[in-house]
């Protein structure tokens, strides 16, 4: 009986879109102030501001035409109030929170995007990296509790609309290896199992994961399996974020990552990387594909020089062409 193989799929195109007005400053302003060219524009925490959601749907709207059909946004939160309103306060927001949230990802779903990844990102104090002197030197492990109350408020909040797919990344970039130092490592430990342990008591078929810099994927996954199967399952899928850096050899971590993936059939979704650099698109997707790594999903990053200190240096419109440039897009097997 001859059988038919499985249906090719092109990888899915996405853009990370958090920010309205992101300014433009150079270098120089970004070594002293990383922040200074997305401060004030986080828009999910001003959601209620009407003005301010209708524009957010003109962009979700371009981005939709554009070609784009993935969104991946932070929910950046703290245990503090922002001086200017960037994140969530988490200890007050456990209301306002999840009804801006569904009110965002209604919109995001009726702009006709297939998924949309809610990424939740601490802040301040209440995240593990926070650094006065070194990585870790400043969290409050007293807030633990009430972010893991916030991240599962903003959850409860939502209804998944039909016709969209939403994937939820836990804690941005949370990944532990074995070399980091105390007490970060301590940190994202005391953290990242009770968060994932709790989430997934509330919200078992939830697709979620705990996303990773590309460096740290292949020595992160066996503590990061161990952390989610503690709390009855494995990352519904891998996330790295991969952006050029011309110290790393890329072609050495995507075969660490052959290896560190072996036959797991969930998914890798890099979930940022560069805005309109071909270039480095092109070797990023190329060495993986090269080991037989497959990607589902890609989500670009307003970013294009990596090298300098600016969280953001591009700014809107932002289009599936301007990201990508000339870079094929693989055909992959389900």
């Amino acid at each position: 009986m001859s059988s038919l193989s499985a249906p090719a799929m092109a990888m899915l195109v996405g853009m990370n879109f958090s920010f309205l007005d992101p300014q433009m400053h150079g270098a120089d302003a970004c070594a002293k102030d990383p922040s200074i060219n997305f401060r004030g524009a986080m828009f999910l925490p001003k959601y209620s501001d009407p003005l301010i959601r209708e524009r957010v749907k003109d962009e979700l709207g371009q981005l939709r035409q554009s070609g784009f059909s993935s969104i991946r946004t932070l929910v950046a939160f703290a245990d503090r109030p922002s001086r200017f309103s960037d994140w969530f306060d988490s200890g007050l927001s456990t209301q306002d929170a999840p009804r801006l949230v569904a009110e965002y990802v209604s919109d995001v779903t009726a702009a006709g995007f297939n998924h949309l990844e809610l990424a939740f990102s601490s802040q301040a104090g209440a995240n593990p990296a926070c650094r006065k002197e070194r990585w870790g030197d400043c969290f409050n492990n007293a807030t633990i509790a009430q972010n893991i109350a916030f991240v599962t408020a903003v959850r409860r909040g939502l209804a998944p609309p039909p016709g969209i797919e939403l994937r939820f990344d836990l804690a941005n970039e949370a990944c532990i290896v074995p070399e980091m130092a105390r007490p970060l490592a301590e940190n994202y430990q005391s953290y990242i199992r009770p968060l994932v342990a709790e989430y997934r008591h509330q919200f078992p078929r939830d697709n979620v994961t705990v996303s990773c810099s590309i460096g740290r994927l292949a020595e992160a996954r066996p503590r990061l399996d161990e952390t989610f199967a503690a709390a009855g399952s494995g990352p519904s899928f891998y996330e790295i974020h991969a952006y050029e850096n011309s110290t790393i050899d890329i072609n050495a971590i995507a075969l660490n990552l052959k290896h560190a993936l072996g036959n797991s059939s969930a998914p890798l979704v890099i979930g940022e990387t560069n805005f309109g650099l071909p270039s480095y698109t092109n070797r990023l997707l190329s060495a993986l594909e090269a080991v037989d790594v497959r990607v589902e999903s890609i989500l670009f990053w307003p970013l294009k020089n990596s090298a300098n200190d600016c969280g953001v240096d591009v700014p809107p419109p932002y289009t599936r062409s301007g990201a990508l440039g000339s870079t094929p897009i693989p055909q992959t097997k389900e």
